[in-house]
C-alpha cells in the first residue's frame, strides 16, 4: 500500500504536518504578540514550541484580559489605560474606542493555515490507527 511504505508513508506525513502546524501556530502567535506590544512575545513563542496550543490559548486569555483594560491610541498607536483621557505618549484624547480588530489579517492567514495543517495530522494519525488494526496488531503479553 502508497501510504504505508516508502519516503512518504502516513507516519511521516503526520509527523510533516504536525511540524507545520506547530510551525504556523508559533508564528502566529509571535506575530500577534508583537501587534499588541507584548514583551513577552518571544517567551509566550517559546513556551508554544515546547508545549503546542496550550500556551497559545492562555496567551490569547492574558491578551484579551489585557486589552479590556487598555485601549489603543488611534492617534499614535500605543495601549494607553482607559482610566486616562488622553494619551500619555501624544497627549490626543482617548475617549473614543480602538476600530483595530481583533486580529490581524496576517495572524488569521497563518492561524488558518495551523488548523488546516493540524486537520491533515489527525487524518494521517486515524490512517495509521486504522490501517493498524485492520492488520491485526495486538498486544501480546507472553
Amino acid at each position: 500500500m502508497l501510504l504505508m511504505g516508502g519516503l512518504f508513508s502516513a507516519t511521516m506525513l503526520s509527523i510533516l504536518a504536525s511540524l507545520a502546524y506547530k510551525i504556523f501556530l508559533c508564528v502566529a502567535v509571535y506575530k500577534d504578540a508583537t501587534e499588541h506590544d507584548d514583551q513577552n512575545a518571544v517567551l509566550w513563542t517559546v513556551l508554544t514550541v515546547i508545549f503546542g496550543f496550550v500556551p497559545a490559548i492562555i496567551y490569547v486569555i492574558f491578551r484579551y484580559q489585557k486589552e479590556r483594560e487598555f485601549v489603543v491610541c488611534r492617534h499614535c498607536g500605543k495601549m494607553v489605560s482607559k482610566k486616562y483621557p488622553v494619551c500619555m505618549f501624544c497627549k490626543q484624547p482617548t475617549n473614543e474606542e480602538s476600530s483595530r480588530p481583533i486580529v490581524s489579517e496576517e495572524v488569521k492567514k497563518y492561524l488558518i493555515l495551523a488548523g488546516i495543517f493540524f486537520i491533515v495530522k489527525i487524518v494521517f494519525e486515524s490512517i495509521i490507527v486504522a490501517s493498524g488494526a485492520r492488520q491485526g496488531v495486538t498486544f501480546n503479553l507472553f
